[in-house]
């Protein structure tokens, strides 16, 4: 996307974020739809929303994603150590997927990076609600009984370990 292209999108975006009302949901419901990898009919997304790589994620029809929730799709691509918790997800690593009629709760944060997260439909979260299919872990991957790596996204990435599991 040339600089001037995403300059004018990212602006637009910053216009609608925030924008109140039914003509708010309708703007951000156009704004998302050409973004998204899918996105149904009825679906609400509430004001100060965040979607990190669009392209990665679905919701269904009849949602409403309530006010600053983040949504975090996408894969990591860094060489830090990992394990995984369960099988290594076949397809939809890294993808959020919402079913029908979900409401994701004010202020929750979900994220699918490199595993992926499936919310069924008919679901709730509650607000403040917080799912990550991908964080640091206590112990080295290779050497599960070694507790010497450090819990820190902020130490060097040789320190770091890393446990992933879909949702």
């Amino acid at each position: 996307m040339p600089k001037l292209t995403k300059l004018i999108d990212s602006l637009w975006l910053a216009a609608i974020q925030n924008f109140p009302d039914e003509i708010g949901f309708r703007l951000r419901y156009k704004y998302w739809k050409r973004r998204l990898k899918f996105l149904g009919q009825g679906v609400r997304i509430d004001c100060s929303v965040h979607l990190q790589t669009p392209s990665l994620i679905s919701i269904d029809d009849n949602c409403w994603i309530d006010r600053g929730v983040l949504l975090l799709a996408g894969l990591d691509q860094s060489n830090r150590r990992r394990r995984w918790s369960g099988p290594v997800p076949e397809e939809g690593r890294g993808e959020i997927r919402i079913g029908r009629n979900v409401h994701i709760g004010a202020y929750s944060i979900v994220s699918g990076i490199d595993a992926g997260v499936i919310i069924g439909n008919d679901c709730t979260l509650s607000s403040h609600v917080k799912m990550f299919a991908f964080s640091h872990d206590y112990r080295f991957a290779d050497c599960p009984d070694d507790r010497s790596c450090a819990f820190g996204s902020m130490v060097s990435l040789e320190r770091q370990s890393l446990i992933a599991g879909q949702i």
